[in-house]
C-alpha cells in the first residue's frame, strides 16, 4: 500500500499478483519477489491440505501416514520429516524480507 499512490497498478486482490506487480514496477527486487512467491505457494499448499484433511488443529505426530505422504508430495519433498525444517527456513526468510521492506522503512 505504501507505493499505491505513486503506482496504483501495483494494487492487486491476490498476493502473487501483487508481488509480481511490485517487482515489475521496481519496488521489490525480482529475487525477493521470487522468494516471496515461492513461500506463498509453499504455505498455501500446506495450509490448504491440512485444512481440507484435518477436522481439528494439525498434529504432525498424530497425522495419518497417507496425509503425510500427500503433504510431502504437494511440496515436492521425498520425506514428510523435511517439511518442518523447510517451513521454519521459509518463515525466517519471509520475516527478514518483511523487516527490510516494511518494518525498517516504517520506523
Amino acid at each position: 500500500l505504501r507505493h499505491a499512490a505513486a503506482a496504483p497498478e501495483v494494487l492487486r486482490a491476490h498476493t502473487p499478483a501483487a508481488l509480481s506487480a511490485l517487482s515489475a514496477a521496481g519496488f521489490i527486487e525480482r529475487a525477493v519477489a521470487g522468494d516471496l512467491l515461492a513461500a506463498h505457494k509453499l504455505l498455501d499448499r500446506v495450509l490448504a491440505l491440512t485444512r481440507l484433511c484435518q477436522a481439528e488443529s494439525f498434529d504432525p505426530a498424530a497425522a495419518p501416514l497417507g496425509l503425510k505422504k500427500v503433504l510431502a508430495k504437494a511440496v515436492e519433498l521425498e520425506d514428510f520429516a523435511l517439511i518442518e525444517p523447510l517451513l521454519v527456513a521459509t518463515e525466517r526468510r519471509v520475516a527478514d524480507h518483511f523487516r527490510r521492506l516494511v518494518a525498517d522503512p516504517a520506523a
